[in-house]
């Protein structure tokens, strides 16, 4: 199937777009793990079902429309493959877009950057890793911090952050920090009077009652 059917959408990506519109190819995020013994391929696919139950959000869709981007529905199999990597997001993967694979003693997990960040990828690859041990060693193990079935789903995770409107002060002087700036070595082209620090100041209690 080499065009996207016509999902359900969701809400608005609105984080993603510094990912989606860009000159350039944006790159597949990509953490492999490798265990002491081979992969057995039935398991680590009842293993990412079980994760799934819990966070079914991973297998949305992106959808464009209107040169805008959504999340959708994707009621198609999430199927784990034995092999290399895989092109997240089209007809490779059902589109979706994060992916897992296999080979030998390692695991891959892949994800389109704009579909989510990293650390949202980590808590699907602990509670992946959490069935798969289970299921291998036929031992139910503690899943304390683990999101697994059973466990309340948090405000914060089918939301999209930017997607919330926040008050500002009508002045932004001096929101633009000053002095000597700081850049990452892949960007190191870039004048070191390009670069600009923004600071914003945020409650605790609001951070962490949202967190």
């Amino acid at each position: 199937m080499s065009t996207q059917p016509n999902f359900a959408m969701k809400e608005q990506n609105f984080g993603g777009v510094t990912h989606i519109y860009r000159d350039i190819i944006a790159h597949t995020y990509v953490v492999e793990v490798g265990l002491t013994t081979p992969v057995n391929g039935g398991m680590l696919q009842e293993a990412v079902d079980k994760a799934l139950a819990r966070m079914p959000y991973f297998t949305d869709a992106l959808v464009e429309r209107d040169g805008d981007f959504y999340y959708a529905v994707n009621p198609l199999p999430f199927e784990v493959a034995e092999g290399g990597l895989r092109a997240v997001g089209g007809p490779a993967t059902n589109w979706h877009c994060v992916d897992v694979t296999y080979e030998g003693n390692a695991i891959s997990f892949s994800m389109f950057h704009g579909f989510c960040d990293g650390l949202g990828l980590n808590l699907l690859i602990e509670a992946t890793l959490y069935h798969y041990m289970c299921l291998k060693d036929g031992v139910t193990y503690p899943s304390d911090g683990l999101r697994i079935v059973g466990t309340p789903q948090l405000e914060g995770e089918e939301f999209d952050a930017f997607s919330r409107e926040y008050p500002m002060k009508s002045q932004l002087e001096g929101i633009f920090a000053s002095g000597s700036f700081y850049h990452l070595p892949e960007i190191d082209e870039e004048p070191l009077s390009m670069m600009r620090g923004v600071s914003f100041r945020v409650s605790e209690a609001e951070f962490m009652d949202f967190t």
